[in-house]
């Protein structure tokens, strides 16, 4: 009986994880298609993206309005690194790695305080912070599921002796 508890709770921490480590890939699906609305001259975006792709976009739409469009790629090219980078903190974190989520944490943190030094709309910081939030949440799940699966194989060894 003990055992069924610990796996049911297991389960719900693996998608309280999975859940936290799912904030990367959205903050860089929606940084990404905020960098094409940018680079195709659209005026909207998204307010869960990140702070330094847009900075990179609107000052190389600007340059190339004098330097020409090469500077408008090299810019996308950033934001595709940056991106990218988000990405792999993202698949880090659903394997369960620590250090995904803290950098992950510290990098859209920082993130953050661009957008309160931009002097950016209060929902655009409270979106951050919320999402910082579940990123952290992420980050406790995985340490609890760590004990979680030490209970577990503890059990499971009482109960083969």
């Amino acid at each position: 009986m003990e055992n069924e508890k610990l796996i049911e709770e297991k389960l719900r921490t693996e998608d309280a994880l999975k859940n936290g480590a799912g904030w990367f890939y959205w903050i860089a699906g929606l940084s990404l298609i905020n960098s094409l609305l940018v680079f195709f001259d659209s005026d909207w975006g998204f307010i869960a993206g990140l702070s330094i792709t847009q900075i990179i976009d609107y000052t190389a739409y600007y340059l190339s309005l004098e330097f020409g469009s090469i500077v408008s790629i090299i810019g996308l090219i950033l934001n595709f690194v940056i991106i990218g980078i988000f990405v792999i903190l993202g698949v880090f974190a659903n394997k369960g790695r620590n250090w995904g989520f803290i950098v992950g944490f510290v990098l859209y943190g920082l993130d953050t305080l661009l957008l309160v030094f931009m002097d950016d709309p209060f929902i655009s910081v409270a979106f951050h912070l919320f999402a910082l939030y579940s990123i952290f949440r992420g980050y406790q799940a995985n340490k609890q599921l760590r004990e979680i699966i030490s209970n577990i194989d503890t059990q499971e060894s009482i109960e083969l002796n």
